[in-house]
């Protein structure tokens, strides 16, 4: 389809164009978080945690951020894995301060570090990390100020992961399992690579059933056929071209019927026979010849076997898919142990960030302001690797606007006025979290000033002055200590981490088919690492193709440790594709794949799982050769 705009077509206003470059707030979450911060806050009043109620409704948001979004297992995972970093991080570290304020500082330095190694266990887990670290950096800057009781920020902390956790339990009454059929059935009606893969995390995650299982093989299996089809008519005569489009255009309405039943837990077998019925209709209907043909036949039986699946609806486990999700834990773990990786080495800044912080507020002797420089300090070191200035100045500009907006209200706002603008403040933190950092950062710092001034005995003129203060030596700290530590990525500098991971990659995919290699675990390791190392000099908001390679070599590395291990069965052709992959990935990717049409659409999953990965890494490829021209 032609991306060139409309003959017709006219631009738009260049005050239309600047409104909708605007950040705006996402309405579902909007309404999520007021509705959380309101049932944290009552009960944080009703317990008598007064003190503690914003950073109760804080501990609330970022625990719920890390807590929902994927299936019940996967989310009560999560969840466990946020309450033993809350005993940990934030309930040790206060407990000990009782006894020594060095030890304190010191566990929270480390509880920093452990964070940045986080992300290694996938996207996901970046708001976890997000979410636990600056949990652990409030919790010891509310409590450095000498102005709240350690016990009283230890109950609200467990409190407000208590609400979240209920929350959760009670959602998962109404469906547990929505988010992977969801995933798997998004498959059949969008035509992404990104959407395949997506499928493929959200299943190999949990729970693994076989029904889920078989319906992403049929649904991937339909969805290769119908990218082959796509991709032949760009070669083809008017005749044959239109045959195919008819096609596909016929099919698409059936595969959108299915994917309704496999999101659905009602009326299934009526479901099933009306999806039936239109297969057997389109089967009828096929008028391509050779090829096409039997093109078309593999995208019908990839709808009927998703078909058969959601039916049956078996819920026993695949073994095999928990021996992966174990070993590739392992192995990214490792991998991010290691001073060869991104992630071990921001760490490492963010753990000398907040060091430098600690020092700063020790020998200045002025505690009050030490959540401030905490803050400003992590928060801005959040722009990982390759954020830039530009991105380090949007969240210095946000945290600085924030504390100046704050103490004009701290120095003319009424309590009860300002405790009000504090809450909407935090609302509306949340409310553009994904959609402008400056606002995120800006809104926390109005939020945590208001609510911490009324704590400290500091005439409010010297607090706010000195919390203003504070935030931008935070957040300069934190620049100098990022920026001069790592050298900013460049395109080319970006290329030469993903040229290291395909060469990795395809050391680990030239063994499949033989015995495992001695050193096939070091093999593992450096295709896990320097995968973890393009996903860092990506991040998805600013590099959307070098995300998607980077994501798509996360898939091979998958597939690679699934079948040199042994943890899940294929056939010859996925070994003869995986031969076929290894070299042209030590080509860069720059070429495509070319099997024959019978071994590219075979039934074997992880050979289509291959070749899809493949795909999208080519294409991925080709994006950033563009946009580097």
């Amino acid at each position: 389809m032609s991306t060139e705009p409309h003959a017709n077509s006219r631009p738009r206003p260049r005050g239309r164009r600047f409104l909708d470059s605007l950040p705006r707030p996402s309405l579902s979450l909007l309404v999520a978080v007021t509705a959380v911060v309101a049932l944290t806050a009552a009960v944080g009043m009703l317990a008598g945690l007064s003190d503690v109620t914003i950073y109760m409704g804080l501990v609330a948001l970022y625990v719920a951020m890390g807590a929902f979004g994927g299936t019940l297992k996967v989310d009560l995972s999560v969840a466990a894995l946020f309450f033993v970093a809350l005993v940990l991080f934030v309930a040790l570290p206060l407990l000990v301060s009782t006894v020594s304020l060095s030890a304190a500082a010191v566990m929270l330095i480390i509880a920093v570090g452990v964070c940045g190694i986080l992300p290694a266990l996938g996207r996901r887990y970046n708001s976890v990390r997000l979410g636990i670290g600056l949990i652990t950096v409030y919790a010891y800057g509310y409590h450095a100020t000498q102005g709240i009781n350690s016990v009283d920020i230890i109950l609200g902390t467990f409190i407000a992961f208590f609400i979240v956790f209920v929350i959760r339990l009670i959602a998962a009454v109404l469906d547990r399992d929505a988010p992977l059929r969801n995933a798997v059935a998004r498959v059949l009606t969008d035509p992404s690579r990104g959407a395949l893969e997506d499928a493929a995390f959200a299943w190999l995650a949990g729970p693994s059933t076989v029904w889920t299982g078989e319906s992403l093989i049929g649904a991937v299996q339909y969805r290769a056929a119908m990218w082959a089809l796509v991709e032949q008519s760009d070669a083809s005569s008017p005749d044959t071209t239109h045959s195919r489009a008819r096609f596909i255009a016929e099919a698409a309405p059936v595969a959108s019927m299915l994917a309704d039943t496999i999101r659905s837990r009602k009326d299934l077998a009526a479901r099933i026979a009306d999806v039936r019925a239109r297969l057997n209709e389109l089967d009828q209907h096929v008028d391509l010849e050779g090829i096409d043909r039997g093109t078309a036949e593999v995208a019908v039986a990839g709808l009927r076997r998703s078909a058969n699946a959601s039916l049956a609806r078996d819920g026993s486990s695949v073994r095999a898919a928990g021996q992966i999700r174990r070993r590739a834990a392992r192995a990214s773990v490792r991998a991010a142990l290691s001073f060869r990786s991104d992630y071990l080495r921001q760490a490492l800044r963010a753990m000398i960030a907040v060091a430098l912080a600690l020092l700063i507020v020790t020998f200045a002797g002025h505690p009050v302001f030490a959540l401030p420089i905490l803050m400003g300090a992590y928060g801005v070191l959040q722009p990982t690797f390759v954020g830039g200035l530009a991105e380090a100045g949007r969240r210095i500009i946000g945290v600085v606007v924030g504390a100046a907006v704050a103490t004009l209200i701290v120095l003319t706002a009424p309590p009860a006025i300002a405790t009000a603008i504090s809450i909407l403040a935090l609302i509306i933190a949340f409310a553009f979290i994904a959609s402008s950092i400056a606002i995120f950062m800006g809104s926390l710092v109005v939020t945590l000033t208001i609510a911490v001034a009324p704590l400290v005995h500091v005439d409010s003129v010297t607090y706010a002055i000195g919390y203003a203060i504070a935030v931008l030596v935070g957040a300069l700290l934190a620049a100098t200590v990022g920026f001069l530590s790592v050298p900013h990525r460049t395109l080319k500098t970006r290329g030469k981490a993903l040229t290291e991971a395909l060469n990795a990659t395809a050391d680990v995919l030239d063994a499949v088919g033989r015995p495992p290699a001695s050193d096939i675990q070091e093999r593992l390791l450096e295709a896990f690492r320097t995968q973890q190392n393009t996903a860092a000099a990506a991040p998805p908001a600013v590099w959307h193709a070098d995300d998607e390679a980077s994501q798509a070599v996360t898939g091979l590395n998958l597939l690679a440790l699934a079948m040199v291990l042994g943890f899940a069965p294929h056939s010859r052709t996925a070994e003869n594709t995986a031969r076929s992959v290894t070299p042209l990935l030590r080509d860069g990717a720059r070429q495509p794949l070319r099997a024959a049409a019978a071994e590219s659409l075979s039934d074997d999953a992880l050979n289509q799982l291959l070749t899809a990965e493949y795909g999208r890494l080519h294409h991925a490829v080709l994006a950033r050769a563009d946009r580097s021209r």
